[in-house]
């Protein structure tokens, strides 16, 4: 299953490319990544790694944060839901404050 996030990033990569005029065979030889996986991240059918969401985003002037801001936000609500206990839960959120600070997301 494809996330929320994958897919969105997805779609703004097809908006920029086809902005720039380029084809999936163009950018794929632009940022070494093969014109399938291009296609399946466009669709929304395959997850994106994220080294190949740097080179995108670099490559098509893309802004991640907001994409590091939902993912954050996305692995707090896990971690809420999940920890196995208090301690884990406090640990963990200590964790991705810190994760926050340090990317300059709000807290």
């Amino acid at each position: 299953m494809v996330s929320a996030i994958s897919r969105d990033f997805g779609k703004l990569v097809r908006q920029k490319r086809r902005e720039l005029g380029l084809s999936r065979f163009a950018l794929s030889e632009k940022v070494l990544i093969s014109s399938q996986s291009i296609a399946g991240y466009e669709n929304g059918v395959q997850e994106i790694a994220m080294t190949r969401a740097f080179a995108l985003a670099e490559y098509l002037d893309i802004n991640l944060d907001q994409f590091i801001d939902r993912k954050l936000d996305d692995t707090e609500s896990l971690i809420r839901k999940n920890a196995p206990d208090e301690i884990s839960k406090q640990a963990l959120l200590q964790t991705l404050f810190e994760m926050r600070k340090a990317h300059g997301s709000r807290s």
